[in-house]
């Protein structure tokens, strides 16, 4: 099982330096519209500028640790924050979980629902559950190649 959370900004317009100075803390990756950045199907132009900060150096299961790490970061920005949303700026907190299992669950406490809620940010929660990631992706290709009739 993966299991990660991060804060996202985005603009088209974002400039990484100015994020980090604004909110003093490294992020975990960044980059200015037009860079060539890693994806899926390889490399190309993001279309819009990205500045993340990821837990990913928790190495923990529970997907509360990682929120509540996230927040102690973050967790005295609000002013910093609010200024970058004036301005036009997507904010918001991404939770990632994979797994091999059919059923994942997670509890998010009430007091980092709150830290979170008081920050202005949305929650923004990605499951991805595969029984053999490598065989469901070689039926997904299988799929595509099928003329349909």
């Amino acid at each position: 099982m993966y299991i990660s959370a991060s804060l996202s900004i985005m603009s088209e317009e974002l400039a990484p330096q100015r994020i980090t100075a604004l909110l003093s803390i490294e992020p975990t990756r960044s980059w200015k519209r037009g860079e060539s950045i890693a994806t899926a199907k390889g490399f190309s132009g993001a279309s819009s500028g990205g500045w993340f900060l990821y837990s990913s150096e928790l190495k923990s299961k529970d997907l509360a640790e990682h929120l509540d790490w996230l927040v102690s970061k973050i967790g005295s920005l609000s002013p910093q924050l609010c200024i970058l949303q004036r301005e036009g700026y997507m904010l918001s907190i991404c939770c990632n979980l994979s797994s091999p299992e059919r059923l994942v669950s997670f509890i998010v406490p009430p007091k980092t629902l709150r830290a979170i809620s008081e920050l202005g940010l949305e929650l923004d929660c990605v499951v991805a559950l595969n029984d053999h990631p490598k065989e469901a992706s070689a039926k997904e290709r299988k799929k595509e190649r099928k003329p349909k009739k």
